[in-house]
Parts: structure tokens; C-alpha cells; sequence
């Protein structure tokens, strides 16, 4: 891609009263421009530099056409409004118009030439192509570098050769430099609509895209300062100080490095690093302190972190220091500084080493801004391909998790050395296998010491320290049917056993530990939640007592769980491909009884979602469009407080946007239908490049299709892959074949290797059913060229497999049903 173009003092001085945070705008009079629509930040950037104000002192018509004389009228004001060499001279121009020295100026500067026979038309409608035109030829004025490489952007357009002849040039570099996008898609391409008239919500878009791209210099960023200070200035200080009384905080170093690394991307600065007890503390001194640094215990500066009830982040200016941190015992100075990079800086981080980078003349955040927001969720741990990854707006979770779920087989075993991961034959034997019996003391009193033995060897001595404990069963339906454990299951339920264990354990080591939290699970054969005390009659509850009353432990009438325990409520009974509120869909109104009886067990809930198959990883898996509405019904309920989310496909079927996209949900799980889909083109434009409109349609057509069924991606496996899009399906109107073109429309497209790379592997889940849908093919008519075909789509599937370095079927024989394909990696 070109050279950023570099701007002259003319424009530098027109920008440098951008204001980068929304949160240091002036007041926001516009009672007709929502917050939270697609042109909402672009309206209120023209108002607050003054590049468009209102129709009216309250109103600003964002649906209203833009006209010929309007944008001439933007861009005067927008020079400053200089001096007219000469009259206008176009008959439709008096002298006495409100335009009249806007459009003199520009047709003596050049910047317009009018429409032939000495009009210019200064009521008529703007087109899309005759903005561009203007645009760039009013950059070309001001002394701006306009060149442009090549037109590839361009050519993504459906509808390019509709442009007018004279307009082609101009509309290529607004397409490479992302001033203009857009309008719908033909077939996967998108629509440019040059004749297209623009309207006042669309221009300001558009006008702080082109004044904002490529007006950096050798940077995207020309200027950075931090309350009026470059930010050259500045030193960049973290604490990573953990006591035994704090919860376990991401690391503050990784913190500070990244935030280095966002700056010098931004505008070419590298900033000093240092831990703030090998700086000493000076009063004056510009420093960016992450995390919760010695400077504030020395008061030379202060942060109110009170009032936040979740996980928060916390990035304010204040005097010279710039402060990201968290609340105290929670962390989220990760998050404060990724949102400090991409709110000031323009640097939006997407995950595995993606960035993009917004070029502004002039960033800046203003002393006494102070940006602060609360989670979703309490505690958030996304395990999706990057999920580790602290910048991407997961929460890490803020306690040391010591031991893995589906621990109890082996915390039930007298011979398994600290009931740890299975790290032996004997470990091996019990994970995951059958639980063991949990109404025989002897079998209560080894978990209750093995758990006692995880703690001691992870913590020692630091008895107050928060940390998580797992006391869940198998991932096995196998449990104990034994006459003591089946009258419980009759009484309470068949979870009874796994919500009491957490109980005994607490009971008998809370004292020792009083700041363990104890983990369970629902899944399988307990995932309804058992019987609450008032829902068992006092006369069977006596009647247990009389059998069983004279154990060492007898479960209590209430089984309700201690309230340092939580549960991870498994969406394994959740449809993936309907919304959660989904009237027709059956599965999803059980989930929501199922969700809301835990609710009566548990006072903290994480749900433990699934995107993305465990045993069929290169079908396709339509797991994007519904998200929202997963975690916005949990988010509605005081008790699910967290969640975990596990992926399991490889780069083939878009995991980092589910990543990312989870991630943000994760602060946000309300998020308007125009910010999710905004998340979602700009990871994709951002990865693929400027195909990317295609896979999006990919994206649409798989939800689409698949929305007629009803499946949930943890229980698919290969011999039922068309449970989510059938074969019928994928052949009515040619389905399957128009996705193949269009990823191979967005594979011409692509800019660089890595682009090409990632859409080639985009490709994988589709081929992949070309090949099932062929040897079915074979199978019904078991002719030789049927044969012939199977094989050669297989062949080729997996020679790219193994060129993308993803699992590839292992000893393929040329015939095998794909039921028996066995992936696999060197």
C-alpha cells in the first residue's frame, strides 16, 4: 500500500482543534441524531470543529440531501473561509446568495467547474461521484498528496462502471483511502452507487473520514499530546505489586509494553518503560502510569475508583499524568489501555497480532478527561483462538483457577497425588471417566483432602488469597447409582450429589481458607437444578433422615450451596442458530427454564458457552449473528456474573472474529444492532482485506440457511454435519457454489500474503462440503465419474490443508467415507 499522505500546515491548522475523545465534546444539541447510529460520532466531529452545523439550533436532518452549493459551503469553512479571487461566474449564482462567495472561491481555486452552459446547479442534489470529485480536488488545493495505488479497492465495487469517466480517478482514491464506502451488495461485492444522491448524515461521514485518513505524515498519527504536552515527553510507568489480600491481576508489564508498542504504531514514538519501584517518583514528572503505581501512594495523584460493581477500566488525564488502571482487586488496566489506543490513538487491536491504525492529524486528550466503564460480567474468561489474549477486551478472570474442571473422578480417588490434571496412566484412568459415589463418607472425606492438598501446594502459606477450586464432575454421563445416591436423586434431584459436595468441602475447610471459591457444574445428567427446601415435603425429608440421619454427612433439607460457590452452567441444550427469545424455538424456551431454575440454586452463575464444533472442525459453523442475544439474556440476570467460552476450530471458520466480537461483549452485552455489525465489518476488512464484503455475504447466507434448523455446535460430529445447513439446502438456487465464488471474488482481491492466506482458509469449511456432498453423490449412484469427482475434491482439500498448515485427514485412501476421516497435524 502507498505512503500515508502528508499534509501541509493548511490542513494541520484546520484539525488541530479535534478533540479525539466523544467525551470531551461540547454539548450535543441535535435532538434528531441518536447516539449509538452510524453516522452519530461523524455528525457530532463536523459540529464540534465546525466543518457542518444544524438546520436549526436543534435540528440537524441527518436524511436531508446534501446539495451542490451545501458541500462548497462545507469546504470554505473548512479553509477558513478565504477571500474570493473573483465573481462566481455561473448564471445561477447571485451575487446576493448565502453560497454566492463559497462557490466564487471554489471555482477560483479550481475545486469546481460547474455542469456546462455557465451553470453550476447550487440546489441540486450532490451525486456521490461529484463529492469525491470535489473532495479531492479541494485536497489537491490545500497542497495534499491525492496519488493513489492503483484501483484495486475500486474494483471491489459491483457497480464501478457505472461511474462517470471523469470521476473514475477521484472515486478510485476514495476507495483506497476509505472515504467513501459502500451502499449494499450485489452478489457479495459492494454497491458504490456513484449517481447516488448523498445526504447530510452520509457527507459528514464521509468528510471526517477523508480529513481523518492518511493525514499523518510517515505515521497515522501526526501529533499525539497528553493534556497539552507531546507526548515525546512522557515516561510510561507500571506497579505489578500482588498481595496475598489482592485478586490475582493481569500482568501490568505486558500492559505497559503493549501500550508502548500502540503508541510508536500510532505516531513513531518509543517510550521509556519502567516498574515504578525502579523510577523514583518526582512531582512534575510526565509519566503514564498503568495499573495502580507507588505515584498514587505517594499522592502525587489521585483516581476515584469507586461506585464500580464489575470489572472496570479506568483511563483519565490528570494534570501530567495520564492514569490507566482498574478498581482496586479487579484487574482491567488491559482493557483501559486498549481503549485508551483505539478511543485517542486510533489503534484498534483485534487479537493475534491484527491491528488497524486511523490516521489523525491531531490526537489529543484534554486534562480532566477521564473515561471509565463497568463490564458486563464479573469475570470473563474467553477461550477462543487468542482468547488468553488480555488486550482483546476479555477479562482473564480475577482469581487463580488451581485445577481444571471435570476434576471430581480424580478428587475422588484416594491414590491421585493432589487431585490434579491427569498427568499419569492412573490420572488418565479416572478423568473424565465415571464420578465416584458422593453420599459414602470415606469417598467425602478424600475429596475434602484432596482439595485440602491442591490448596496447600498452590498457596502455602497464603491462606487469605482468593483463588478458585473445581469441584465438578466428569464430563461423562456415568454416575453412581448406588441405593444411598438414587433415594437422593429422588428427594432433590439427580444434581443433588454435586451441589452438597461443595458444601461438605467449604464446611470443613472454610476456616483454613476463607477465601476460596468452590466451582461445580450442570451439564449432562445434572443439568436441571435440584429441588429447593420448599419444594420437598417435610414428611419424605423425614423419612430420609430416619434412613440415612445417622451418617457422618447428611445432606440438609435446603441444599442451597454456600455463598462462596459458583456454578458453570453448560449451553449444551441451547440452540445456536435462533435467538435466545426466539418464540418458535423449542430448545432455546427450555434453556431459558432451565437458566432461570439454576438462578434459584446459585447466587453466582458463568454460563460456559460453545462456538464452533469440538468434533467436526471444517464444517461450517454460523455462529456470529446470534451472539448478541446470548449475552444479552445472561447479562439481564443479577446471578450470571461471568462466563467462559471455548472455540475449537482452526483460522478455517472465523474464530478470531468470534473472539473478538465475544470480547466486546463481554463490556458490553446491550450493544445496538449498528455497533455489532460495525464490529463485524471492521474485523473483517481488517483481516481480509478489500474482499471482504464477500465473506461477509458468506457470513449472511450461512446464517441464513442454517436458521431453519435447530442445532448446537458442542454435539455435531461428522456423520451428522448436515444437521446445521443440509445437502438440500446447500443445492436449492446453487448455494454452495455461489459461496465457493464468492470467496474466490474475495481471493482476487486480497493485498497481501497474509490476506490471501487467511481467505484461502476461509474456503476450507466450504470445500469441505463440497467433498460430503459429493460422496453422497457417489453413494446414491455409485458411478465411476461420480467416484472420480469425490476423490478429486478430496485430494485437493487436503493438499490445502496441509499448505495452510491445518489438520488434514490422515492416511486418506481415496474412498473413505468422510465419517471416518481422521484429521491430524505433522
Amino acid at each position: 500500500m502507498k505512503a500515508k499522505i502528508s499534509v501541509l500546515l493548511t490542513i494541520c491548522i484546520v484539525l488541530s482543534a479535534l478533540a479525539a475523545l466523544p467525551a470531551a465534546a461540547a454539548d450535543r444539541p441535535f435532538t434528531d441524531v441518536t447516539e449509538g447510529t452510524w453516522y452519530y460520532e461523524s455528525v457530532i466531529w463536523c459540529r464540534d470543529n465546525g466543518y457542518m452545523t444544524g438546520t436549526s439550533a436543534t435540528q440537524f436532518e441527518p436524511d436531508a440531501v446534501m446539495s451542490r452549493a451545501m458541500i462548497v459551503q462545507v469546504l470554505w469553512a473548512a479553509g477558513g473561509k478565504p477571500q474570493p479571487k473573483t465573481d462566481a461566474g455561473f448564471e445561477d449564482v447571485g451575487s446576493d446568495a448565502w453560497y454566492a462567495d463559497a462557490v466564487a472561491w471554489a471555482a477560483g481555486e479550481g475545486i469546481v467547474a460547474g455542469v456546462g452552459d455557465g451553470l453550476f446547479l447550487p440546489e441540486a442534489p450532490l451525486t456521490r461521484e461529484q463529492f469525491v470529485q470535489i473532495l479531492r480536488r479541494y485536497f489537491e488545493y490545500a497542497g495534499v498528496d491525492v496519488s493513489y495505488n492503483g484501483g484495486k479497492a475500486f474494483d471491489a465495487f459491483a457497480d464501478g462502471g457505472d461511474a462517470s469517466f471523469w470521476a473514475k480517478e477521484s472515486l478510485e482514491w476514495a476507495a483506497e483511502n476509505d472515504v467513501i464506502s459502500g451502499v449494499g451488495t450485489t452478489d457479495g461485492a459492494p454497491r458504490l452507487l456513484p449517481g447516488g444522491t448523498v445526504t447530510r448524515a452520509q457527507a459528514a461521514v464521509f468528510l471526517r473520514a477523508a480529513l481523518e485518513k492518511n493525514l499523518g505524515g510517515a505515521y497515522p498519527v501526526g501529533s499525539l499530546t497528553l493534556g497539552g504536552t507531546d507526548i515525546s515527553e512522557f515516561t510510561i510507568v507500571y506497579s505489578d505489586d500482588l498481595s496475598s489480600t489482592v485478586k490475582l491481576h493481569e500482568n501490568m508489564k505486558q500492559s505497559a509494553e503493549f501500550l508502548a508498542d500502540g503508541i510508536k504504531r500510532a505516531c513513531g514514538v518509543e517510550l521509556p518503560v519502567y516498574k515504578d519501584d525502579e523510577l523514583p517518583a518526582v512531582k512534575g514528572a510526565y509519566e503514564i502510569l498503568v495499573g495502580i503505581t507507588d505515584r498514587e501512594a505517594a499522592g502525587l495523584v489521585s483516581v476515584d475508583r469507586a461506585g464500580f460493581r464489575n470489572q472496570a477500566y479506568i483511563y483519565e488525564m490528570k494534570g501530567n499524568y495520564l492514569v490507566l488502571t482498574c478498581p482496586e482487586e479487579k484487574p482491567g488496566a488491559a482493557k483501559a489501555v486498549a481503549q485508551f489506543l483505539e478511543d485517542v490513538c486510533g489503534v484498534t487491536y483485534y487479537g493475534n497480532g491484527l491491528y488497524t491504525c486511523k490516521s489523525i492529524a491531531n490526537a489529543s486528550i484534554a486534562d480532566g478527561v477521564r473515561a471509565a466503564k463497568e463490564a458486563s460480567f464479573d469475570n470473563v474468561v474467553n477461550s477462543a483462538d487468542g482468547g488468553d489474549d488480555q488486550f482483546l477486551g476479555t477479562l482473564s478472570g480475577d482469581d487463580a483457577m488451581l485445577n481444571l474442571s471435570h476434576s471430581l473422578p480424580v478428587l475422588g480417588c484416594a491414590g491421585c497425588e493432589y487431585g490434579d490434571y491427569p498427568g499419569s496412566d492412573h490420572h488418565i484412568h479416572h478423568y473424565l471417566s465415571s464420578d465416584p459415589c458422593l453420599s459414602d463418607p470415606d469417598v467425602i472425606d478424600t475429596i475434602i483432602a484432596n482439595v485440602r492438598k491442591i490448596l496447600d501446594n498452590r498457596i502455602g502459606d497464603r491462606k487469605d488469597m482468593h483463588v478458585m477450586v473445581h469441584v465438578s464432575q466428569s464430563d461423562s454421563a456415568k454416575y453412581c447409582r448406588c441405593q444411598h445416591c438414587s433415594d437422593i436423586y429422588r428427594l432433590w434431584g439427580r444434581g443433588a450429589t454435586y451441589v452438597q459436595i461443595i458444601t461438605y468441602v467449604n464446611d470443613a475447610l472454610k476456616d483454613e481458607y476463607p477465601n476460596v471459591t468452590y466451582v461445580g457444574y450442570a451439564c449432562d445428567h445434572s443439568a436441571k437444578r435440584p429441588k429447593t427446601a420448599d419444594e420437598i415435603s417435610d414428611a419424605n425429608y423425614a423419612a430420609f433422615l430416619a434412613k440415612y440421619g445417622d451418617l457422618k454427612y447428611v445432606p440438609a433439607k435446603d441444599i442451597t450451596p454456600p455463598e462462596n460457590s459458583l456454578i458453570f452452567l453448560k449451553t449444551d441444550t441451547m440452540c445456536t442458530s435462533h435467538e435466545m427469545y426466539d418464540e418458535d424455538c423449542e430448545l432455546n424456551r427450555e434453556y431459558i427454564e432451565r437458566a432461570e431454575g439454576w438462578c434459584k440454586v446459585y447466587g453466582t452463575i458463568y454460563f460456559n458457552n460453545f462456538t464452533g464444533s469440538r468434533t467436526c472442525e471444517h464444517n461450517p459453523f454460523p455462529d456470529v449473528m446470534n451472539l448478541p442475544s446470548t449475552y444479552a439474556f445472561f447479562a439481564q440476570y443479577e446471578n450470571f456474573k461471568g462466563f467462559r467460552t471455548f472455540a475449537f476450530n482452526s483460522d478455517t471458520d472465523f474464530p478470531g472474529l468470534r473472539t473478538f466480537l465475544i470480547a466486546r461483549l463481554a463490556w458490553d452485552a446491550n450493544m445496538s444492532d449498528e455497533e455489532y455489525t460495525a464490529l463485524i465489518d471492521s474485523y473483517l476488512k481488517a483481516k481480509y482485506g478489500p474482499g471482504w464484503t464477500y465473506l461477509r455475504e458468506i457470513i449472511d447466507t450461512e446464517e441464513r440457511l442454517s436458521s431453519a434448523n435447530h442445532w448446537w455446535t458442542y454435539r455435531l460430529s461428522g456423520d451428522n454435519w448436515d444437521q446445521i445447513i443440509s445437502r438440500e439446502q446447500w443445492s436449492e438456487n446453487g448455494e454452495l457454489d455461489r459461496c465457493l465464488a464468492l470467496c474466490a471474488k474475495a481471493a482476487e482481491l486480497c493485498d497481501t500474503p497474509e490476506q490471501e492466506k487467511a481467505v484461502a482458509a476461509t474456503t476450507v469449511p466450504l470445500e469441505y462440503v463440497e467433498c460430503r456432498m459429493a460422496y453422497a453423490e457417489y453413494k446414491d449412484s455409485g458411478a465411476e465419474q461420480s467416484r472420480a469427482v469425490f476423490t478429486g475434491l478430496t485430494d485437493a482439500l487436503n493438499a490445502k490443508l496441509r499448505s495452510l498448515g491445518l489438520a488434514y485427514i490422515q492416511n486418506w485412501p481415496g474412498t473413505e467415507n468422510p465419517d471416518n476421516w481422521v484429521f491430524d497435524t505433522d
